[in-house]
């Protein structure tokens, strides 16, 4: 998933698809990406404007995504351990979703991060 042609392809698939590649990549990797402006996650607005933290696979897909309105922004690459047990407790006591693999033309799949977590560690590996 490094190279540019193989991102644009990854980005260029639909919601559900980009949403299955994240859940197959965590849990190949175990590890998972934000994007940051100043060391601090973005919290952004779903198509409902529900809040929520956006989540990529990779380092190489969210520095792809830092464009536009995330112009400036970084990577924030978190393990999945870390993920589990400090942001999500955190993510649901604010009532924060989490916003699977948003595009410029997406907004990607909204989930609560208890949810995910329960996808996460219950669909077989792809």
């Amino acid at each position: 998933m490094k190279h540019d042609q193989d991102i644009d392809r990854l980005i260029a698939l639909s919601r559900g698809l980009r949403y299955r590649i994240l859940v197959q990549e965590v849990q190949k990797t175990r590890s998972l990406c934000l994007i940051s402006r100043d060391g601090a996650p973005l919290i952004v607005e779903d198509e409902r404007d529900r809040e929520g933290i956006p989540l990529w696979p990779s380092e190489a897909v969210t520095e792809r995504m830092a464009t536009g309105i995330w112009e400036g922004c970084r990577p924030l690459p978190v393990t999945l351990d870390e993920f589990r047990s400090k942001m999500v407790p955190r993510l649901s006591e604010a009532g924060l979703l989490l916003v699977i693999f948003p595009t410029e033309e997406d907004s990607g799949r909204s989930v609560e991060p208890v949810e995910f977590m329960r996808e996460l560690e219950t669909l077989p590996d792809l």
